[in-house]
């Protein structure tokens, strides 16, 4: 075995794809060959930067200690009873999710006596019984679940769900003043089966999360519609009250609707995120902020983006090729790896660069994900209503 055949087949080797015997020559090379360790090296510094480019960002180390560190110091305002209470507990919720995130758990505490919630659960106040903490493993991120908790609903307050979560009490459908939401999106959990006696479940990170505390602190992950939350910037007395054009409503999965009754069912799988008790009657909202962005951030900014995200996938994309089977016979393949490798750092800095001097740019990104959910949830009514009608026209 020489340098040139680790040369082409290192990509194999990296994967795991490369035959046991094959396996074993290479890893006997490489004890012996410091030119092929480095090749090695870089080819997975390759792949690093790659998911860099791509992945969406995690929170920094120092989120989970900045995000108890402004829960402990939030202090009661001039606010209701209801409110006062719902803080306590939304922050009591916020750290222990946070703080186990990252850890799984020995031992399972309940919640300090002074965080935990009250018996009597009213509106607008999280009844916090949390109990045992479990952990285990979600897609690849950590997962929290915290033991059923007894949810109220009250006016003008925010709640965000999204597919796994359980609910265990809805409000009553009769009381108008109660709004399908809690506080101002500071929990992201999923959305399960629904049924009477409905359970609720909280993690904070499934595919897209949001942790806020008083401090107005935010934890964004996968969904860009959360990423919307990111460029907001409210003082802490308005924790519990976002701005009523502020109204998100994302769909994915299947979508019962019982247009009788205006009553939204949602099925295992589902996801969703609604705000304020909106769905899409919020679009035209949406639409003209969207609009606003667009005029603000500029047109030949936005053009000058999207040519940078289309040259970096390009890139990625014929970089994939060379270090598949089909590219291993191209002439100057390591060089053109390499070239390719700095096309992409240097569009991805260019990216960020762009997005650092307009920060209205990931809001608007925000808000043409949500008008492509509100045409994706507007299709999916229709389809039901659709059936509807076959189903009640005589034949």
């Amino acid at each position: 075995m020489n340098c040139h055949w680790v040369e082409q087949h290192i990509d194999a080797y990296e994967i795991g794809d490369l035959g046991s015997r094959d396996h074993e020559l290479l890893d006997a090379h490489l004890a012996g060959c410091e030119t092929c360790r480095g090749l090695l090296e870089r080819l997975r510094a390759t792949d690093q930067r790659l998911r860099d480019a791509l992945a969406w960002a995690e929170p920094g180390d120092g989120f989970a200690r900045r995000v108890a560190e402004a829960a402990v110091h939030l202090r009661p305002r001039r606010l209701s009873l209801a409110r006062v209470a719902a803080l306590a507990a939304a922050a009591a919720l916020c750290v222990a999710l946070l703080q186990m995130a990252r850890t799984r758990p020995q031992t399972h505490l309940p919640p300090p006596s002074h965080l935990a919630g009250p018996e009597e659960v009213v509106a607008g106040q999280l009844h916090d019984p949390y109990g045992r903490l479990a952990h285990t493993r979600v897609d690849g991120h950590p997962y929290v679940a915290v033991a059923h908790t007894a949810l109220n609903l009250g006016p003008r307050s925010h709640f965000v769900f999204a597919q796994g979560t359980q609910f265990a009490r809805a409000p009553d459908p009769r009381d108008a003043t109660l709004a399908m939401s809690v506080h101002s999106g500071t929990f992201l959990g999923h959305v399960g089966t629904t049924t009477t006696e409905v359970k609720l479940e909280l993690s904070p990170e499934l595919g897209g999360a949001i942790a806020r505390t008083a401090g107005c602190q935010f934890y964004s992950t996968g969904c860009p519609a959360t990423r919307l939350a990111t460029t907001q910037s409210l003082e802490p007395q308005e924790l519990a009250d976002w701005p009523e054009d502020i109204r998100v409503h994302v769909f994915t999965g299947h979508l019962a609707i019982d247009l009788g009754t205006h009553q939204l069912s949602l099925q295992p799988g589902d996801s969703c995120i609604i705000a304020a008790g909106t769905t899409a009657g919020a679009t035209h909202t949406i639409e003209a902020h969207a609009a606003e962005l667009r005029r603000t951030i500029g047109q030949a900014t936005l053009e000058r983006r999207r040519r940078y995200q289309a040259l970096r996938a390009q890139y990625a994309h014929r970089l994939l090729f060379l270090r598949s089977a089909k590219g291993s016979h191209l002439p100057q393949r390591a060089r053109r790896i390499a070239l390719l490798n700095e096309l992409i750092t240097s569009h991805t800095q260019g990216l960020a660069r762009l997005e650092a001097a307009r920060p209205q740019i990931l809001e608007l990104d925000a808000a043409e994900f949500e008008l492509r959910r509100h045409e994706q949830l507007r299709e999916e009514a229709l389809d039901v209503f659709q059936r509807l009608l076959d189903e009640t026209t005589p034949s």
